[in-house]
């Protein structure tokens, strides 16, 4: 089972990010049961719509929760602007092992962990 750890720019829709997840992933994007992320991003619709697509539960954690992560690749750029060095990695690592860093597109970033 996998929980991916997903930031992602404003106005993010349900196509591109199915895209960036199913591009890392291929076929184990089966093998996913929930999207972690960064409480004000929970809120984005094409994150919310990507979840109910799926069948996928939403996680979101604070910045503060997800700061307090030590992650491979960490960010200034997230940091100054959500206040957080990671969002894919930490909050994939919330929820399990990371197994794969963070891997972007032009309008998001994901990361995986393994739940144990």
């Amino acid at each position: 089972m996998l929980v991916i750890g997903i930031g992602a720019r404003a106005g993010v829709t349900v196509d591109e990010l199915e895209e960036l997840v199913v591009g890392a992933l291929g076929d184990k994007v089966d093998q996913v049961i929930g999207v972690a992320t960064l409480d004000s991003k929970a809120q984005e619709t094409g994150l919310r719509m990507l979840c109910v697509r799926r069948g996928w539960n939403l996680h979101s954690h604070t910045a503060e929760e997800l700061a307090a992560v030590d992650v491979p690749t960490p960010s200034k750029k997230a940091k100054q602007a959500v206040g957080t060095p990671s969002v894919a990695e930490a909050a994939a690592s919330l929820h399990g092992t990371l197994t794969r860093t963070k891997t972007s597109s032009e309008v998001a970033t994901l990361a995986v962990a393994k739940v144990p």
